[in-house]
């Protein structure tokens, strides 16, 4: 099986940057290229009185974030000649991975995981778990050292 096009949900944590260089050594053996993806929740807006109201352009925030992480990352990380893509999104990450591979066609899902338990697993679930069990392609996921 070869794999061309990598995709890499990333959260910015230790996990997901393992994730990265897992999927730059993958991308290279296998001359294809790399698709990070970053998703932050549609719930993060809220409106008063309900909650915190957020600046208008929230979203837009987090967006020139991620990318300025993801080329931080690319700084550090990636050879010169290999081809990395960034999305940012907004939505359910399970969904957003979903949808980002049938969009771009990604043969590959490289994720880390955080290995969350107990309570917070039941309440919250896990994107790694929900991605293995929903992907339309293979999901290889990682856990940091440490």
């Amino acid at each position: 099986m070869k794999f061309e096009k990598i995709l890499v949900p990333v959260d910015f944590s230790d996990h997901s940057e393992q994730a990265f260089r897992l999927a730059i050594d993958l991308a290279k053996s296998f001359g294809g290229e790399v698709m990070l993806l970053h998703v932050f929740p549609e719930s993060m807006a809220l409106v008063p009185p309900y909650g915190p109201a957020l600046p208008a352009d929230f979203g837009m925030q987090i967006e020139r974030s991620a990318t300025e992480h993801f080329e931080k990352w690319r700084e550090e990380h990636c050879p010169e000649d290999l081809e990395v893509k960034s999305f940012v999104r907004r939505g359910d990450p399970s969904r957003a991975i979903a949808d980002l591979v049938e969009e771009t066609g990604a043969d590959l899902i490289v994720m880390g995981t955080k290995g969350t338990t107990g309570l917070a697993h039941v309440l919250m679930g896990s994107v790694a778990e929900r991605t293995v069990r929903t992907a339309p392609c293979p999901v290889l996921t990682t856990k940091a050292d440490g």
